[in-house]
């Protein structure tokens, strides 16, 4: 999946593959934003109880769907430019393994394990993953 290897077929299912997913984020925000609308912001089958701030629930929810969408248009932008495949910290070939996990991921394991291992131990619950220029 590594731009080092892109054709313009790979590149065309690439930027297919990315779409797609971008198109299930933005429909996933649409059902979120109208089950807010309609019904209030508590999902179904989860009782009051459940939820410590029911209007928090889905709020997260929208804000952690967005996040993913600015991440799908980096990662359409990198591949774009050519440099979609390629860790922004080493500038080698991030695995296809990696890739299918996290098509928006823009460093290599290795690099990202020291960047957790840098950054704290809160870095991996995601406050600063993508806080780097991934361009």
């Amino acid at each position: 999946m590594p731009t080092t290897h892109s054709s313009g077929a790979t590149r065309t299912h690439l930027r297919d593959q990315l779409e797609a997913r971008r198109t299930q984020l933005m429909e996933e925000l649409q059902r979120l934003r109208a089950r807010i609308r309609e019904h209030g912001s508590l999902p179904t089958g989860i009782s009051v109880e459940d939820v410590d701030d029911e209007g928090d629930l889905d709020a997260t929810l929208i804000d952690i769907v967005n996040t993913a969408l600015r991440r799908m248009d980096v990662a359409l932008e990198r591949l774009r430019r050519g440099a979609y495949g390629q860790c922004t910290r080493c500038r080698v070939a991030i695995a296809e393994a990696r890739l299918v996990a996290m098509p928006f991921a823009v460093r290599c394991q290795s690099c990202e394990s020291a960047r957790e291992r840098e950054s704290g131990p809160h870095a991996a619950l995601g406050n600063r993953l993508w806080a780097e220029n991934p361009f």
